[in-house]
């Protein structure tokens, strides 16, 4: 509780007590004493003694894996907090590793839609946001936010940190408008939970105001940052990093107002606090050199701003690497710096390593991509090369030219499950869905979950369990129950049955599946493929088969089927198209197996038909010319009712 409330002086001399009776009791080696050391190692992460923090959560780790076992939930929350002291210094690479692991203990030991569950994805996303790996990122909030919602309800302070987490996503992929909303709803469930003076309303605040900063309200964002700073100080002390983002924030909104002196005092008292108590190598450093080089060089004053800027950059290419977003930010600052006392050739540089960064990074058509294109065409007209600015535009053109039409989101609303048991809802949604879709032939019915699995009604009025139906049903109930976790596991069981449309999940994927034919009765095998696309449909399905039934579900618009090659022969697949893909999709099995994609002759006819057809053929050719003899003439009848579905030259 002393923590919450920013004594954070007193909290850790309480876990320090506490951590002290534990070990005394228990030895040093106890799980309890490994949870002292987590709590303790928080306190320390508040007042920024990162490397003490990490070195008492990985001391609690090698407890609970020894003591417990590798796989133990509190593992995976040891796991979490240690990542989450990595991120702060900048180890993404093993924090993301923590993390992967600690999201598989999770899921495997609270199930998939755990609240702790979705702090292991906020934390992950988080890292992954962080190195730009954004729409992993924004993936994983959306479904920490939706099992949040449906298991703490909507106004829960925890439902409030996941949004603002994925605002920051959404507006770091240019979508403002979606980030302000989320933001906003932030703000209201914070501060009905914690009051309006507490920490995380600071945060969320100074959140906000950085998107109405960037879409051009710093008259609406000033206000939010004086609230945000006078809050963190109350809580944090003067000194604290925390304080020197808000005073950060705020100075750019004066900077972006024309009050170019108190954007600067503000500015060196930030970077002085993040120097001293992070470090002189800190990301958090790179962002303050960054805003002051740019008050300095606005103000005039571009050779003051150029250390700091290649300061910056050598800060950036450390922490992140050559070819990082941030790297690019920088590099564009420089440039612009570089130009304003005549230095074009050397600004050039810069700004063609920063466009192909960001283009890189975001694609062609993202706002910075713009920015700096614009930047670099300046550059260029001013050393009198117009002709190569032009030219650079008309490539962009080209370039943006090639982009498919933006999508239209699919990307599920979250909301609370109608009921509050989660494997009863599943139950019934499972069985409205599969009833409904008419995957099971013959009147078949999912009826229930029993202690022996899953119960079903056949077509003649009888209770049979899954083990005892046909291969055919078992394998397709297994490919449509495997497919329908896999989305309950990326989107939440609230997105994939929402209680609004029964025999139809509607959300995007891919789905791959090999022989898909196998155990499957043939009048299935010509209506699957059109089960799965009717009943899923946003999700690609890519099939492999040995049977021309499946190659039914292509439609005269839409799907397409390909001939894969043998192996060890050097070929390469092929499109089937034409009379061919026609054959396929409306032509009977016989017509299909003589386009020769499911083999040659041996496939198409056994060598005894094959030596019965020429007998037919021989008997019609006599018949023809009056030649046949009456058990010729009684054999041929016999031949004809056989092989019913061969033309008879003959009798035309």
């Amino acid at each position: 509780m002393l923590k919450d409330i920013g004594r954070l002086e007193e909290a850790e001399q309480r876990m320090l007590q506490a951590l002290a009776i534990y070990e005394a009791t228990f030895g040093p080696d106890h799980p309890s004493v490994a949870t002292m050391l987590s709590n303790l190692a928080t306190v320390l992460q508040a007042t920024n003694r990162q490397e003490e923090a990490e070195q008492l959560l990985r001391r609690a780790l090698a407890i609970d894996e020894a003591s417990l076992d590798p796989d133990h939930p509190r593992v995976a929350i040891r796991l979490t907090n240690l990542a989450a002291v990595l991120r702060d210094t900048n180890r993404w690479e093993e924090a993301e590793r923590l993390l992967r692991r600690a999201l598989i203990i999770g899921e495997n030991n609270y199930g998939l839609h755990h609240p702790s569950v979705a702090v292991m994805l906020s934390v992950l996303a988080l890292v992954l946001n962080d190195i730009n790996h954004l729409e992993e990122a924004e993936q994983l909030l959306r479904r920490a936010l939706a099992i949040d919602e449906a298991s703490l309800g909507p106004d829960h302070p925890s439902v409030a940190t996941r949004l603002s987490n994925l605002a920051t996503v959404l507006q770091k992929t240019n979508r403002p408008d979606e980030s302000e909303r989320l933001l906003r709803r932030a703000l209201v469930i914070g501060e009905a939970n914690f009051g309006p003076n507490h920490p995380n309303v600071a945060t969320m605040l100074s959140n906000l105001a950085t998107v109405l900063q960037e879409t051009n309200r710093p008259e609406e964002a000033e206000p939010l940052l004086r609230r945000a700073l006078v809050i963190g100080e109350i809580n944090f002390g003067p000194h604290h990093p925390s304080v020197a983002t808000m005073l950060s924030n705020l100075a750019m909104v004066l900077h972006e107002t024309n009050r170019p002196a108190e954007a600067e005092r503000l500015l060196l008292r930030a970077l002085a606090i993040d120097e001293a108590s992070l470090g002189p190598d800190h990301s958090s450093v790179t962002n303050l050199l960054n805003n002051l080089a740019t008050v300095l060089q606005e103000a005039g004053r571009p050779e003051e701003a150029e250390p700091l800027l290649r300061r910056a950059l050598s800060i950036d290419e450390a922490n992140f690497g050559l070819d990082h977003p941030s790297v690019a930010t920088t590099l564009s600052n420089l440039a612009l710096v570089l130009q304003a006392t005549g230095r074009l050739e050397e600004a050039e540089q810069r700004l063609r390593r920063a466009l192909a960064i960001n283009e890189a990074s975001f694609g062609p058509d993202h706002p910075n991509v713009k920015t700096v294109l614009e930047n670099l065409t300046t550059v260029l007209k001013g050393a009198s090369r117009p002709d190569e600015a032009e030219a650079l535009v008309q490539q962009h053109q080209r370039r943006l030219a090639l982009l498919p039409p933006p999508a239209v989101p699919t990307v599920p609303r979250t909301r609370q499950l109608p009921i509050a048991d989660e494997d009863e809802w599943l139950v019934q949604s499972l069985r409205t869905f599969l009833n409904e879709s008419k995957l099971l032939p013959h009147g078949t019915r999912f009826i229930e979950v029993s202690a022996n699995g899953p119960v079903f009604l056949d077509g003649n009025g009888q209770t049979v369990l899954l083990t005892q139906l046909s291969d055919g049903f078992r394998s397709m109930l297994g490919v449509a129950f495997e497919l329908i976790r896999q989305l309950i596991r990326v989107y939440g069981l609230v997105a994939v049955f929402p209680n609004e449309r029964h025999g139809v999940i509607d959300l995007p994927g891919v789905v791959l599946i090999d022989e898909v034919d196998v155990h499957l009765h043939p009048m299935w095998q010509t209506t699957i493929g059109q089960w799965f696309t009717k009943c899923f449909p946003q999700l690609q399905f890519i099939v492999t088969t040995h049977s021309p039934l499946v190659c039914r579900a292509v439609t005269a618009t839409a799907g397409s089927i390909w001939r894969l090659p043998t192996p060890g022969q050097g070929e390469e697949m092929e499109q089937v198209t034409g009379v061919e893909r026609e054959r396929l999709r409306l032509g009977n099995v016989l017509d299909a197996y003589g386009t020769g994609l499911f083999g040659g002759a041996e496939v198409e006819q056994s060598v005894e038909a094959i030596a019965l057809l020429e007998e037919r053929a021989h008997l019609s050719a006599k018949q023809a010319i009056g030649k046949a003899t009456p058990d010729e003439r009684k054999r041929l009848r016999e031949l004809r009712q056989l092989f019913l579905s061969v033309d008879d030259p003959a009798t035309y």
